[in-house]
């Protein structure tokens, strides 16, 4: 989370022994300083993440599943955090290592991405309130 640099004000006397002044500002809070467990968790809030490229090929839905943790985690500044977790609820779940994704995007926003994803690994996606992805099986 990055603030804009606090307003920095210097004068000067020109006099030998001139004597500087400096005052700090502190700048009024931003949407993205506000606490994530604050920040509010939609489906219309995952489309204003955009991802610049996925390139999967043959790569177990778990590691994609990592890679979108990793994503979202460094675009922290959004003033979301989400968590993309894989639902195992039934032994039958086949949303594991045995499950692969080969994709290519471009610009994709996390929603696009979730969609796309869950096309080619035969699943789907749900977001709660509190920022979690959940990644089930049809089956579910």
């Amino acid at each position: 989370m990055f603030r804009e640099p606090a307003s920095i004000s210097v004068s000067s006397v020109d006099a030998p022994a001139a004597k500087k002044s400096v005052s700090a500002q502190t700048p009024e809070p931003t949407a993205a300083d506000v606490p994530s467990e604050v920040a509010e968790h939609t489906p219309a809030s995952l489309d204003t993440l955009v991802i610049p490229v996925l390139d999967f090929r043959e790569v177990a839905l778990e590691e994609v599943v990592d890679f979108l943790n990793l994503k979202v985690r460094e675009m922290e500044g959004s003033g979301r955090n989400y968590q993309f977790v894989i639902s195992k609820a039934q032994d039958t779940v086949s949303t594991d290592a045995e499950t692969t994704v080969s994709l290519y995007l471009e610009d994709v926003t996390f929603t696009e991405a979730l969609n796309v994803i869950c096309e080619e690994a035969d699943c789907r996606w749900e977001l709660s309130d509190g920022g979690v992805v959940r990644i089930f099986s049809v089956e579910e």
